[in-house]
């Protein structure tokens, strides 16, 4: 990505592209479609540069870029393009590589429906984005995404062909994302060396079969670094889900008035750090590791805050798979009932749970703290909590555990 930026990156080598000075009008009444888009066809190599206009550009198809072509726009807030069209992206880069968007409002204007038939006849309602990314060595930087299913969508998939995964996108840079009304922030799938920086915003339901997300996750995916994303009300599902991620480091997750935190699946080699929900408003668990169908192992998780604002049966983790290590915890609930079983261990083997503390508002015994409900050879360590009627409750057929109950008050 070093050789990319310096080579791509660079205005004083390569020639700006204004789009006034090419019948471009941004008056919000014309279709500027084709006339932006016959300035991309011959912009390889080029700056494509948007002006802030006294109105939006208006777009009613995809804007598809050609391989080394850069997208600029004079401001996040003031270069303004808006889709008036449902179920198709403001921008495409397909099997191509070596793209630049940045600086822009990238906007969609219209109802927010469920999605029957979508973009290229897939049934995925996943390609109406902001920006649809299909290819490597390509950024998206500096935007402001707003209405569409997802604000930015990575995917390896090959649409016109086999309808198969083709090999892993390499190297692509998704940074200083702000995402208002999309179900999914960023998609991610079938991706390798990838770099997810400053993600923030907030996400709202459109289509119904799927939960909402500010990350997300869901395909084969090596060597992502994902770090300081901030989600702030979403109450339709985890602000984060990884599926199939493996050797990742993700770093400085922040949720606040959210239905859970991060949710696990199919993960391996991971390691997750300084991962913190504020005001966590379902009762369902805040932190979700799921064995699923491949098995999620050797994940580590350090530092991890939930403060829920859920009352009655509320929970805050639940683990399974095998050597995982969940340590360096601190859980604080609101008054929970009687019979709440706050952390589930439900199966897996040799999985660790190190240095949690765990506060409650209540000054009666209630609830179990942790709950070992299956598998074996887990390790329970350096537990602080109190005002538990039951501090931990093994079930019979789970065997071999270490629990040091000594070091619990």
């Amino acid at each position: 990505m070093s050789n990319f930026n310096a080579n791509a990156l660079s205005i004083s080598k390569v020639e700006v592209i204004n789009v006034k000075d090419y019948g471009v009008v941004g008056d919000g009444i014309t279709d500027d479609t084709d006339s932006i888009q016959h300035i991309l066809n011959r912009a390889q190599g080029k700056i494509v540069f948007f002006p802030i206009s006294k109105n939006h550009y208006l777009i009613k198809k995809p804007l598809l870029l050609k391989s080394s072509t850069s997208i600029k726009g004079e401001s996040d807030t003031g270069s303004k393009i808006i889709q008036t069209t449902w179920g198709m992206p403001a921008f495409e880069i397909y099997n191509e590589d070596s793209c630049l968007i940045e600086n822009l409002l990238i906007k969609y204007e219209g109802n927010r429906l469920n999605i029957s038939g979508g973009y290229r006849g897939n049934n995925k309602s996943s390609y109406c984005a902001g920006v649809y990314l299909n290819g490597h060595n390509s950024a998206i930087n500096n935007v402001n995404i707003e209405g569409f299913v997802c604000g930015v969508f990575l995917t390896n998939y090959n649409l016109d062909n086999t309808n198969s995964f083709q090999t892993l996108a390499k190297n692509n840079i998704v940074r200083d994302i702000n995402v208002n009304k999309v179900d999914f922030g960023v998609l991610i799938t079938g991706q390798i060396d990838l770099e997810i920086e400053n993600i923030y915003g907030t996400c709202e339901q459109s289509q119904k079969l799927h939960p909402s997300h500010l990350v997300y996750v869901g395909g084969k995916t090596e060597r992502a670094i994902i770090k300081n994303c901030y989600a702030n009300n979403i109450n339709s599902g985890a602000a984060f889900q990884f599926r199939m991620l493996n050797n990742s480091f993700i770093y400085n997750l922040n949720a606040e008035s959210c239905s859970g935190i991060v949710s696990i699946i199919d993960c391996k080699n991971n390691t997750l750090q300084k991962i913190r929900s504020i005001l966590d408003t379902s009762p369902n668990y805040s932190f979700y590791f799921q064995r699923g169908k491949l098995g999620s192992y050797n994940n580590t998780i350090d530092s991890l805050f939930i403060h829920k604002s859920a009352t009655g049966s509320v929970h805050a983790i639940s683990i399974d798979g095998q050597e995982n290590v969940i340590k360096n915890v601190h859980i604080f609930l609101p008054k929970v009932f009687k019979s709440s079983v706050i952390n589930r261990i439900n199966g897996g083997k040799r999985n660790q749970v190190l240095n949690w503390r765990i506060d409650l508002d209540s000054n009666k015994e209630v609830g179990t703290m942790l709950k070992i409900r299956a598998g074996h050879h887990h390790v329970v360590k350096r537990i602080e909590a109190s005002n538990f009627g039951l501090l931990i409750q093994v079930h019979p057929q789970s065997q071999n555990n270490e629990i040091d109950i000594m070091d619990i008050p």
